[in-house]
């Protein structure tokens, strides 16, 4: 009598008919790479320009080198208002495989300050204007700030790029206290609490960032 179920000789060849098309599958997909999107657009060593205002180098250059896709470790030096700049970071980005990547980073630098500016009144708008007669001197002292920053980069071109250009806000943190000492010559007072505000503004690092960097990729793209 003939059984309405399948048989146990049926089934083994069915699981294994099954086994071969997922192996088969599972072969196709690995044998083809080139179909998948690129995971950066990125060098993995970069030179790069920066400028714009508290900048963590200030006009300066840095060298920045990715230890993942996502994730680059940079140092750098260069010249600002509140005098010369050293210091190292870091960036996470979040979407290295698009032309246009948001992302986030951390600066730790070191600021130079200035020995002597000196303070000026009665040349028409004070104390940066060349004449008038001197009050004193600002010193400001070398501190350290913490940069915290966030923006986007762009990446044009074919991947891997190797120009891209990276706006960035952020906000500098001193971490070594108020660095504005002022010297006034006998019988002059403290400048006013506008003009105080105004020094700090211009020359105590730290505070409001808005910057753009140019990158420009060396060597190889970074690994995938």
């Amino acid at each position: 009598m003939n059984s309405p179920f399948p048989t146990t000789h049926f089934l083994r060849r069915g699981l294994a008919a099954a086994a071969l098309l997922l192996a088969t599958a599972g072969a196709a997909t690995a044998q083809a790479p080139t179909d998948l999107p690129a995971t950066t657009r990125y060098r993995a060593t970069a030179l790069g320009l920066s400028m714009g205002w508290d900048a963590p180098y200030g006009f300066g250059l840095e060298v920045s080198h990715l230890v993942t896709r996502r994730l680059d470790v940079n140092a750098g030096t260069g010249i600002g208002l509140s005098g010369t700049k050293l210091g190292v970071g870091t960036r996470y980005f979040l979407a290295p495989e698009r032309r246009m990547s948001p992302y986030f980073g951390l600066n730790l630098v070191r600021s130079g300050g200035w020995d002597s500016i000196e303070l000026r009144e009665g040349g028409g708008d004070d104390w940066y204007e060349g004449d008038g007669y001197r009050t004193g001197t600002l010193t400001v002292r070398p501190c350290t700030v913490l940069h915290l920053r966030s923006g986007l980069r762009w990446q044009p071109g074919r991947r891997p790029g190797r120009v891209g250009l990276i706006g960035t806000m952020g906000y500098g943190l001193r971490v070594s206290g108020n660095p504005m000492r002022y010297h006034m010559d006998p019988g002059q007072e403290l400048p006013d609490a506008v003009d105080r505000l105004a020094h700090r503004i211009v020359y105590a690092p730290g505070g409001l960032e808005v910057s753009l960097g140019l990158s420009i990729g060396l060597g190889q793209k970074a690994r995938e």
